[in-house]
């Protein structure tokens, strides 16, 4: 095994926010033999990952997954954003629904009340009831 085949660079986010890099030599067995530190930290993973390849041509670097996507603290501002149009979308459907069954309903019982006052052509009072 070369030693480019051997090596590879691991970038990663440190709790102070800044980045750092590492390169690694394995054996066969997959047992780490030499590893180097980056002397700097850098803002960004981009800037890590430049200065791995600046250092090292040729060497695989691995980033880690969530240094690609959203952070975390955007993703849950978005879930719950989401969520909120969601809740008022089906709050005022709901609501609209209940106003429309509610208007249908004063208009039936309009009816009813208008129904039950009519008068016979001999002007008696009838009562009907409309179902």
């Amino acid at each position: 095994m070369s030693q480019v085949d051997a090596a590879s660079i691991h970038v990663w986010r440190q709790p102070d926010k800044l980045w750092r890099w590492r390169w690694v030599e394995r054996d066969d067995s997959g047992r780490e033999l030499t590893s180097i530190v980056s002397h700097m930290a850098f803002d960004s993973v981009s800037q890590a990952r430049s200065s791995a390849h600046e250092a090292y041509p040729g060497v695989a670097v691995y980033v880690p997954r969530e240094a690609t996507s959203a952070p975390p603290r955007r993703r849950r501002r978005l879930t719950w954003v989401v969520l909120t149009v969601v809740a008022a979308v089906l709050g005022y459907r709901a609501r609209r629904r209940r106003d429309l069954s509610t208007a249908s309903s004063n208009t039936d019982s309009a009816l009813l009340r208008c129904a039950s006052t009519q008068r016979s052509p001999r002007g008696a009072r009838v009562r009907s009831f409309v179902h």
